[in-house]
């Protein structure tokens, strides 16, 4: 098998046009308990304080409203807001690098990997401003965060669901962590799906020849809906009668 046949696979089943960006996840509103956490985890930190003490006697720079999401950011995030504001004007920023050496932004619709550690991804789309909570992060990634999405995945949720016991080993710097540098879950179950149609040595023979008539049912759906364009109607039908490549050992 090789790579240009496996993504064809992936793609032929799979492979849609985008019809929405990142700003659907940005779900979370004022009163969310998501965005309560992330204010009040900001509005602690040390720096945040004393710039807001700043803020109250009209010693800051910007003056920012104390309501604000924008008066829990430090001094240099918030001075890396304007130089994202003038450099990407309307784009998503990590105010945790530095937009004049090192920066990291949304282009047309598109969100950049998320890294690893990722501090505070500022928004300027939303109303009012804000940065991007670690359960829209998850739910970005395909997680089933709230109810709604949790409903319509029949039911199953994660441990990073709303509703769902904290551990008391989570924070926000570990939640950070586990989204960053990840696949998205949809992307980790079509090429698991996909590995089960093509592959012949996954658990037993009944269990193989159950997998691929599985698969070949769809493909036969797939080569019904796609009539109309020949050559992918020549592929389904290649695949869904693809002879075993691989040689059986005892």
């Amino acid at each position: 098998m090789t790579a240009s046949y496996f993504n064809t696979c992936v793609n032929q089943l799979f492979g849609r046009r985008r019809s929405y960006t990142w700003l659907e996840y940005c779900w979370a509103r004022p009163d969310d308990p998501d965005m309560l956490l992330e204010s009040a985890w900001a509005r602690n930190r040390k720096s945040v304080i004393e710039r807001r003490l700043k803020i109250a006697d009209g010693s800051d720079p910007y003056r920012d409203d104390l309501a604000s999401m924008l008066a829990r950011l430090t001094l240099n995030e918030r001075q890396r807001v304007e130089m994202y504001r003038n450099l990407v004007p309307g784009e998503c920023g990590d105010l945790g690098q530095t937009p004049d050496t090192h920066a990291m932004f949304s282009r047309d619709g598109e969100l950049g990997t998320v890294i690893k550690n990722v501090g505070i991804l500022w928004n300027p789309c939303l109303t009012p401003e804000r940065w991007i909570t670690r359960k829209e992060f998850l739910s970005a990634m395909g997680f089933p965060i709230t109810a709604e999405i949790v409903a319509t995945n029949q039911g199953i949720g994660c441990s990073f669901s709303n509703g769902r016991a904290v551990p008391p080993s989570r924070s926000r710097r570990s939640e950070g962590q586990f989204c960053g540098n990840a696949f998205h879950l949809n992307a980790v179950g079509a090429v698991a799906f996909c590995l089960l149609l093509v592959l012949d040595d996954f658990g037993s023979q009944s269990e193989v020849a159950d997998s691929r008539e599985s698969g070949n049912h769809i493909l036969r759906g797939q080569k019904r809906d796609l009539q109309s364009n020949s050559s992918s109607a020549r592929f389904a039908t290649a695949l869904a009668r693809k002879p075993s490549s691989r040689r059986k050992t005892s």
